[in-house]
This record gives C-alpha cells, sequence and structure tokens, in this order.
C-alpha cells in the first residue's frame, strides 16, 4: 500500500502520540504513583521525627526533674541515723530536757515498728500495736538483710524504716512545755510528738503528764552510726538525769 506524503505524516503523528500515551501510563504514571506513596511514607516519618524529637525533649526534661527529686530524696534519708539503739534515744531525751528544761521523772520504751518497707509507707499509731498494712507487709518489725547491716547503702525500695515510741513523764512550766514541742519539732534527726497528756498541779503550778515521743532511724540509708556522747549524764534526785549543766 502506497502512502502520500501527507499519510505518512500522519500516521508518524499517530505513532508519536501513541508511544508518548505509552511511556505516559507505562512509566510516568507507575512512578508518579511511586513518588505518591514514597511522599507518602516521608510524611509519616517526618511525623515520627516529629513525635520523637517531643518526646526527647520531655526527656530532657524529665532526666533534670528527676535529678531534682534523686537530691531530695537523698536529703530526706540522709536526715535519718541508721539505727536508733535505747542508748541514742535516752540521750536524744535528755537533749530534748536540756534544751526546753522540762524535768523527767521516767522513760518507757515501747516496741519497735516499720514506717517505711518494700518502698511504701506503713502507718503506724505511735502506740506497740501498729495499724494493719497487708499489702506491704505488717508494722511490726520483721528480720532481713538490711537490718542485720543497718548501715549499708541499698536502694530506696529496699531500706526499712523504724520507729521506736518513748513514753515520758514530765513537769514543767507551759514555756519549757512549749520550748520542748518546739524542739522535738525542730529536731536535726527525725523525732515526732505521738502525743501528749497534760494537767496543771496546783502545789507546783507547773504542768505534769505524759509526753510520747517517737525516734526514728532509716535502716540501709548509708549513713554511718554515731555513738552519742553521755559522758556529761548524770542520774540524780532531782529528775531522772540528776542537775543539768548550763548552756
Amino acid at each position: 500500500m502506497n502512502l502520500n506524503l501527507m499519510q505518512k505524516r500522519i500516521l508518524v503523528v499517530l505513532v508519536g502520540v501513541i508511544v508518548l500515551l505509552a511511556v505516559f501510563f507505562l512509566v510516568f504514571q507507575k512512578n508518579m504513583e511511586t513518588v505518591s506513596v514514597i511522599q507518602g511514607e516521608n510524611k509519616k516519618l517526618e511525623n515520627e521525627i516529629n513525635r520523637l524529637s517531643t518526646l526527647q525533649t520531655k526527656v530532657n526534661e524529665m532526666r533534670a526533674e528527676a535529678s531534682d527529686q534523686q537530691s531530695l530524696t537523698n536529703e530526706f534519708t540522709y536526715s535519718f541515723p541508721p539505727k536508733m539503739p535505747q542508748q541514742k534515744a535516752i540521750f536524744n531525751v535528755y537533749r530534748v530536757m536540756v534544751e526546753s528544761g522540762i524535768d523527767i521523772s521516767s522513760i518507757s520504751p515501747g516496741g519497735e515498728q516499720n514506717f517505711w518497707k518494700s518502698g511504701h509507707f506503713i502507718n503506724f499509731d505511735g502506740r506497740e500495736m501498729a495499724i494493719d498494712n497487708s499489702q506491704y507487709g505488717d508494722a511490726t518489725v520483721t528480720g532481713s538483710a538490711v537490718e542485720a547491716d543497718p548501715e549499708t547503702q541499698v536502694s530506696l525500695r529496699e531500706m526499712v524504716g523504724k520507729s521506736v515510741t518513748y513514753s515520758l513523764t514530765v513537769s514543767g512550766t507551759l514555756k519549757q512545755i512549749l520550748n520542748a514541742i518546739d524542739y522535738v519539732r525542730d529536731s536535726e534527726e527525725p523525732m515526732s510528738l505521738t502525743s501528749l497528756s497534760l494537767s496543771f498541779d496546783s502545789k507546783t503550778g507547773k504542768l505534769t503528764g505524759t509526753m510520747q515521743v517517737s525516734f526514728h532511724a532509716l535502716n540501709g540509708n548509708g549513713v554511718t552510726y554515731e555513738e552519742p556522747d553521755v559522758d556529761d549524764i548524770k542520774i540524780g534526785t532531782k529528775n531522772l538525769f540528776g542537775l543539768l549543766k548550763e548552756k
């Protein structure tokens, strides 16, 4: 079949169009779909990068907060002695009397109780029998490795906090009693006033009664126990410790 020049030109144009359409549908459109998929994946990756960047910022903030919290925790745990034997507790009672001026005629120690164990506070009422807290164990003391070696350094969760409440028979003026309360509250070594029962003695003009003071220790906080200097404590007839030296 002989084609004239015009027909040949039209045929060439048609072939070119067909080739162009084939390239568009078979190559270009397919590549555009691939580009669209890649753009979608890139968008997801950008979102993930933004999310991780935000998380990293929060992590850095939390690290700073964690460092501050750890400092506060250390300050709190180091304020406790690692143990509180009777000798140290009686010395602390003596210091209460020296600083406030009250007279103490008798001391009666109570049973030892846990206030901190397995990373949790345990409620106790300051008396020998404790409030039950079965989720974290009873507040009454049980043996453990850190209790056997209270000056060792362990994690906060492994530390064991103990309290012993001493019942004191006291006598003093209102100012002296208030001074004793303030001394217990402001003491460097944690102690607390559990209860106070007083009556007015018309013969002496003083307040007399019972004061219960709890002394606290934290086994495993890494603090070294220091023996108190009891050389100047003297037993006498005026009060349990005798005549006090002037400060």
